[in-house]
């Protein structure tokens, strides 16, 4: 609430988030509303941002574009979300002792996350919940906040819309 509170002092529009705020901001930064996602994790990517940044200096920002990330790693949107599910998220544990390097491979081989759960005969019924929520948290309800001289349209950041 400080940032926000510090954007209504400073008349900086602003968006507040009512759940999952990186699932907030990736939908903003899909519908070019936003340049990036700034966060120092990497949720953000598994609902579709198309860049995260993750570190800012005086002279240099560290981040990784969505597309970079899949043609490194070799595998689809949904695939890199079945892989985090397998290594755990914000909203389940994952396979024990397994991270999320160790998920991809298998994600590569086997094409999707129930062709993984059947090869290592894991139970499907958490992970299959799990990847259900990640790409979409819910309907994010948007609370705008707008101050300062510049105006946002409500159309902008419209309610109801998934994110």
């Amino acid at each position: 609430m400080v940032i926000v509170e510090g954007s209504r002092l400073t008349g900086v529009p602003c968006v507040q988030a009512s759940d999952e705020a990186e699932a907030q901001a990736a939908y903003m930064a899909r519908k070019g509303f936003v340049d990036a996602v700034y966060t120092m994790g990497y949720d953000a990517f598994l609902f579709g941002s198309p860049l995260v940044v993750r570190r800012v200096g005086v002279d240099a920002a560290a981040g990784a574009s969505l597309e970079d990330l899949l043609n490194r790693i070799g595998l689809t949107l949904p695939q890199l979300v079945d892989a985090a599910v397998l290594a755990g998220t914000d909203f389940n544990k994952g396979v024990r002792g397994v991270g999320m390097r160790a998920t991809v491979s298998p994600v590569r081989r086997y094409g999707c996350l129930e062709a993984v759960l059947e090869a290592l005969n894991l139970p499907e019924r958490v992970f299959l919940e799990a990847r259900r929520v990640v790409p979409s948290p819910g309907r994010c309800r948007r609370e705008i906040l707008l101050h300062g001289s510049k105006q946002v349209s409500p159309q902008k950041v419209p309610e109801g819309k998934p994110c």
